[in-house]
């Protein structure tokens, strides 16, 4: 998840909120001013506080916590509105601070384009270390066109401090150009102490989805899945060139991951845990559902002219992997699946 400067409509709350993520087009989350927040366990940002730019009611500028109640809007601290001079100075600081941020983040795709990892990733595929990628249904031309590969020394944060541990990398490629926008890693887990299944090798860069057709960017239809790994299996078992097949990350939908040019159809497919509340008994309690973050996004977007959400009673790729999902069943799956 990507940490962003704290728009300037918020800018009384400077210092007093932290890990500002924006949600939506109108819509940030962060950590409350009043009762806090930190990290999660599973490594996402805490969201309880949100910052709405265009709100229902008297404030359209408005912010309020899920878990203590503590709500704010423009002139609430001082008792007065800010003046069009100060919000305007606030919006160059609030410029300047993003346009560093651009120029870090242009350094960085530098640094990734300079070093090619991915090419060094892949060389240290043994005939051994590609066992786990055909056990995901995975043969030798799926894994040189998705240039997948292999590092030996993951940094990973443990309790006692950091530690190299094996991870697969999936680069993240742009269709068409071929450019590669990040390199995804897949942790050997194999130690308690880790929290979370991945890690991006270059910090600091937008998130990007995972495109399974990297000669085309013209489909028609397309079927989103959680993760890259669903995605490559359900593409291969569909063996539709006329339809694309993209990973996101499902612990943390957002536009940036959600990138959808247009679509005439859009299928959706999701783990069954998606649709489900999580920790309710927890400090940290959704109020909305994973798989309704993810519909509410793309229902924004006005290229995508039919969505359609596919439910399964598993992982879609454990149904493919044991059997229980071929292409026919698949196809069939899309077809019938319920319009939003």
């Amino acid at each position: 998840m990507r940490e962003c400067p704290l728009p300037t409509e918020f800018a009384e709350l400077q210092g007093k909120v932290d890990y500002v993520t924006k949600v939506t087009s109108t819509e940030y989350s962060a950590s409350c001013p009043k009762c806090g927040g930190t990290v999660h366990p599973d490594r996402r940002f805490p969201d309880r506080f949100r910052m709405m730019l265009n709100a229902r009611g008297l404030h359209k500028v408005f912010g309020l916590c899920r878990n203590c109640g503590y709500t704010w809007w423009q002139g609430k601290e001082s008792g007065k509105e800010i003046t069009e001079e100060e919000l305007e100075e606030l919006r160059i600081a609030a410029e300047r601070r993003e346009t560093e941020m651009l120029h870090q983040r242009r350094e960085t795709v530098s640094q990734l384009e300079r070093e090619k990892r991915w090419v060094e990733y892949m060389n240290n595929l043994t005939p051994e270390l590609k066992e786990y990628y055909y056990k995901r249904g995975l043969n030798d031309f799926w894994i040189l066109y998705w240039m997948l590969g292999y590092k030996e020394d993951t940094p990973v944060w443990l309790n006692n401090g950091y530690a190299d541990i094996p991870s697969w990398s999936i680069p993240l490629i742009e269709p068409i150009t071929r450019r590669v926008k990040q390199i995804k890693l897949r942790l050997e887990k194999g130690d308690s102490q880790v929290e979370g299944k991945y890690r991006n090798d270059y910090k600091g860069l937008l998130p990007h989805p995972f495109y399974c057709d990297l000669d085309s960017n013209a489909h028609n239809e397309i079927v989103i899945v959680e993760g890259e790994f669903k995605a490559m299996t359900t593409y291969i078992t569909l063996d539709r060139p006329d339809i694309q097949c993209i990973g996101i990350p499902g612990n943390s939908p957002s536009e940036d991951t959600v990138r959808i040019r247009r679509a005439d159809v859009l299928y959706l497919i999701l783990d069954e845990d998606s649709f489900v509340l999580k920790n309710m008994e927890t400090e940290y309690p959704e109020k909305i559902t994973r798989a309704q973050r993810i519909i509410d996004i793309l229902k924004e977007n006005k290229y995508i002219k039919k969505l359609k959400v596919v439910r399964l009673p598993s992982k879609v790729d454990d149904m493919i992997l044991d059997g229980r999902l071929d292409k026919e069943k698949l196809e069939k799956a899309l077809e019938e699946a319920d319009e939003e």
